[in-house]
């Protein structure tokens, strides 16, 4: 190497490099100033579902919502079901509006879920209905203390399937007179 080669390369001056250093010490504690004001604005509110009474328009369950305080988070209408964000100072008071106003059926306290357990069905990755009921979030929740009877309104089922095999009671088939419900006449594969 050449000492005129030395001469010709750009340096880096320290002032340059002390300059930098304080600019990302500023970027990284503004950084968490917003992260904290915005954790503590989640904090200071409060989650509620409502669910209106029947016979009630669209315009009418708005103006529920509108007279006795919150923020609609998200909806079902059909079923008149609202989740609605409310500052918690003010938690008591809508919680009383809700509760006094005749047009609501009830109201509850919105509770965070988490899936602690997957489903262990073999078979899951082939059931496509399953997360679009939310079956994770209620699998494994329940302790059963006894057992229960479900009907199957399908056209048939495959008694023979691991999960249904020796579970399966007779019924009854709407589609071939006298069968009981536990063959398929025109079996659906996949």
């Amino acid at each position: 190497m050449r000492d005129s080669d030395i001469a010709t390369k750009p340096t880096t001056k320290p002032d340059t490099r002390w300059s930098f250093a304080v600019l990302l010490v500023l970027l990284v504690l503004i950084g968490g100033i917003l992260s904290s004001a915005a954790t503590a604005g989640a904090a200071d509110t409060t989650s509620l579902v409502v669910k209106l009474a029947g016979g009630l328009t669209p315009a009418q369950q708005a103006a529920v919502i509108a007279r006795d305080g919150g923020i609609e988070k998200s909806s079902i209408p059909a079923l008149r079901l609202y989740v609605l964000i409310i500052p918690t100072s003010d938690l008591q008071i809508i919680q009383q509006n809700y509760q006094n106003d005749p047009q609501v059926k009830s109201i509850e306290m919105n509770k965070t879920r988490k899936v602690e357990v997957m489903s262990n069905d073999i078979d899951y990755s082939a059931q496509w209905a399953l997360p679009k009921i939310g079956w994770e979030s209620v699998f494994s929740n329940i302790s059963s203390a006894g057992s229960a009877k479900v009907a199957i309104l399908d056209t048939g089922i495959d008694v023979t399937h691991p999960d249904l095999a020796g579970n399966v009671t007779p019924g009854t088939s709407i589609l071939v007179p006298g069968a009981n419900g536990q063959t398929d006449p025109n079996p659906w594969l996949e």
